[in-house]
């Protein structure tokens, strides 16, 4: 017996490492194919599997442009907003207890500013486009959903909700005489009683899905709490999700409601819809003698029909997708259901049908908010979605989440900076997306601060920034910015074919990028007038790049002003196989252009139009990073790759930043990062502000500072993953038994 199971298990260990093997030659023979497809020659610090992680990075990227797409095509203009992940932690504790009052002046200030803010989006048809989570972006949602639920209920749209609200009242048995009179009513509720109304529904949705009730409600007993407490929280949250369903679902009568009622111009639509509309009315005029005050315009119709013409339309709608004339439509004859009844269920779908179809056109064409637009990114500590978002989008990757927020967005407004938010307000500087800063007490020092050091080292700064401390001002601040930048009343990136370009872009490039080496990647820019700091930085860069391509180690250049140094330092050397440039398409001068064609020689050119693309190629795939001061571009790659790090998007690898002078500044003077911190840890220690920090100390530990050549090696040398022996290669699990395997069979 003992034999029997010794020869099992064997069995077991040999075909475990057989697997092995294969799959060692399916990375193998992906690797063949890969190379023998771009005639190169992997060289020997290759690793299987850093290709393949590579591609799945390719793979996803392609995925979620796909993904982007699909928001373009369908997504409204919209305004969007930004806000540190810290303070919506700390005001999500705010909404947790319910406060009806806020002892933290600037969290009040900021919660009621973003709300105010969806309002006014609301207002002028524009979506809201925000990160998913709940706190300070939880308001503009939260304003976007009430302005559109006072507009609901000031018409005859009210009905669903104020049924939903009447069944929950009598659950609970509360007095419902104040809704009575309110349904099948054309004429609008008092100010008050709307007011009234909205505040119950953002209650019950508030109630059911904040995070702490969604906590309890996926909770169980062990968890310490108690069957009632879950059953409770269960209900409100199933409670809310209906509600907001709802929402979801009257949007597009909204939109109805709008071509009909107030008269919106697309007579092709409008046509349309009458003649469908006659059809079926046709048959009954006696019952709808309205419809015969209707001559051929809709302006011919009084205010009151014009919202029985909106009804009918909608009726039709809802006769033919409800899921019982669904169900009917697509069943077959049987005792309980006649030929004649599914055929009479078929028409109604397929009326419902055409219905749809032109109310989806006149949607392309006259596109109105669609609500609020949670871009959220997946990261294993990122909070529940905010309550009042309507629409939801998943990524994985920084890259393109950063992309859809800012995609068909006519402005921003920034709310509090933490190293993600100065990353998104960078990208919509570099981008032209016009913003405002809210908060004067955050940003003023810290946008002064910057300034300054951006002048002293002679680096062009954003001019014209607008900072206040009021929301309405913040909001007509940015649609005036958006006006003179859009004069087509359009917004940034708003045509897919420019995603379309991106994938492309990605399908040229991207196989020969797999295939190049770790690199320590040099970023940096030359100052509007050459100084003296900017040499002895440049002077630097040089005997840095020296010792490494000296070592074997790659360098990457990913800024066109370090282009010249470091291609000479790479020529005295003849390690120019050791270079690789990722560079945006530019003019550039004569002399960089022979340069372009010598490393292309070499396959480690890689020029590219679109600025994600530059991002993706310049800080994947490193073992480090070497910034000098430099301008937007500079800030805009250095707070992406810090912002990848801080959330575990991207392995820790070393950041180094040259001239000390630069980044931190003095005390009497602090440059750009000293000023983060001091504001930072200040939010910390004032207990009538925030309470919390809104980075920590180990954000900060990320970045080392270094003077010189010496310094820099030693910050590279210290880090634990790092190493300059030439040709290093990490044998790896996969490669390591092979060996062993022969010997195990042969044995």
């Amino acid at each position: 017996m003992m034999c029997y199971l010794y020869k099992q298990l064997l069995k077991f260990v040999l075909c475990f490492f057989l697997l092995i093997i294969s799959l060692n030659a399916e990375n193998d023979s992906f690797l063949s194919n890969l190379t023998s497809n771009h005639n190169l020659t992997p060289q020997s610090n290759y690793s299987n599997l850093r290709i393949k992680n590579l591609q799945i990075l390719y793979n996803k990227l392609q995925a979620e442009l796909d993904l982007l797409a699909v928001i373009q095509e369908s997504s409204g203009r919209k305004f969007i907003t930004f806000g540190s992940a810290r303070i919506r932690n700390f005001i999500e504790k705010m909404i947790d207890g319910r406060l009806e009052t806020y002892d933290y002046e600037l969290a009040a200030s900021m919660y009621k500013a973003g709300e105010k803010i969806g309002e006014l989006a609301f207002k002028e048809g524009l979506s809201v486009g925000t990160g998913a989570g709940p706190g300070t972006m939880e308001m503009a949602p939260k304003g976007w959903m009430k302005a559109f639920i006072k507009e609901i209920l000031s018409y005859d749209q009210r009905d669903l909700l104020i049924d939903m609200i009447k069944n929950e009242f009598l659950v609970k048995k509360m007095d419902i005489s104040w809704l009575e009179g309110l349904q099948n009513n054309y004429s609008a509720p008092s100010e008050q009683l709307i007011e009234k109304l909205t505040e119950e529904v953002l209650l019950i949705i508030d109630n059911g899905l904040n995070p702490v009730n969604r906590k309890i409600s996926n909770s169980t007993t062990i968890q310490g709490y108690t069957e009632d407490e879950i059953r409770i929280a269960k209900y409100k949250k199933d409670l809310a999700e209906k509600f907001r369903d709802a929402i979801k679902r009257i949007i597009p009568r909204r939109w109805v409601h709008d071509l009909i009622v107030n008269n919106i111009p697309d007579g092709e639509s409008m046509n349309s819809l009458i003649h469908i509309i006659a059809m079926i009315l046709e048959k009954d005029f006696e019952n709808n003698t309205w419809f015969n005050e209707f001559k051929g315009e809709i302006k011919s119709l009084s205010e009151k029909n014009k919202k029985r013409f909106a009804s009918t339309v909608l009726s039709i709608m809802d006769g033919g997708f409800n899921p019982l004339n669904i169900k009917i439509s697509s069943s077959k004859p049987s005792l309980l259901l006649s030929q004649q009844d599914i055929d009479v269920a078929r028409e109604k779908r397929d009326v419902a049908n055409k219905m749809k179809f032109i109310i989806d056109s006149f949607i392309r064409k006259n596109i109105k908010g669609h609500g609020a637009q949670g871009i959220k990114i997946k990261l294993p500590f990122e909070a529940e979605p905010n309550s009042f978002i309507l629409e939801e989008f998943d990524f994985t990757l920084f890259f393109t989440r950063k992309l859809a927020l800012l995609s068909k967005s006519i402005g921003a407004v920034n709310f509090s900076p933490g190293f993600g938010t100065i990353d998104e307000a960078y990208d919509a500087w570099v981008r032209g997306v016009p913003m405002v800063f809210y908060g004067t007490y955050i940003w003023e020092p810290i946008l002064n601060a910057w300034e300054n050091s951006f002048k002293k080292a002679g680096f062009h700064f954003p001019q014209n920034i607008t900072i206040t401390d009021d929301p309405e001002f913040a909001f007509n601040k940015v649609m005036e910015k958006a006006e003179d930048q859009f004069p087509d009343n359009g917004s940034y990136c708003k045509d897919v074919a420019i995603t379309r370009n991106i994938q492309q872009e990605l399908k040229e490039l991207f196989p020969r990028y797999m295939l190049s080496e770790p690199a320590v990647v040099f970023v940096g820019e030359k100052p509007d007038l050459d100084n003296e700091k900017y040499l002895k930085n440049v002077n630097e860069v040089k005997l840095i790049s020296k010792h490494l391509l000296e070592q074997g180690s790659s360098v990457r250049v990913a800024s066109q002003d370090l282009l010249t140094p470091i291609y000479e330092t790479a020529k005295d050397l003849k390690g120019k196989r050791l270079l690789q440039l990722i560079l945006r398409k530019t003019d550039g001068k004569v002399a960089e252009g022979e340069i372009l064609k010598d490393i292309s020689k070499y396959q480690k050119l890689f020029e590219m139009d679109n600025v994600l693309i530059h991002r993706i190629l310049s800080t994947e795939n490193a073992i480090g990073y070497v910034f000098l001061p430099g301008g937007t571009d500079t800030i805009n790659i250095l707070f992406d790759v810090l912002t990848r790090m801080q959330t575990g998007k991207i392995d820790k690898k070393p950041i180094i930043l040259i001239d000390p002078e630069f980044w931190l500044g003095t005390e009497e003077s602090p440059g750009i990062f000293r000023i983060i911190k001091q504001m930072s840890f200040e939010f910390a220690s004032k207990e009538d502000i925030f309470g919390v920090s809104l980075m920590s100390e180990v954000d900060f530990d990320l970045l080392k500072f270094a003077e010189n050549k010496t310094e820099v090696i030693q910050c590279l040398t210290d880090y634990e993953n790092y190493s300059f022996e030439k040709n290093h290669k990490p044998e790896g699990f996969l490669n390591s038994y092979k060996s062993f395997i022969k010997v195990f069979i042969a044995a």
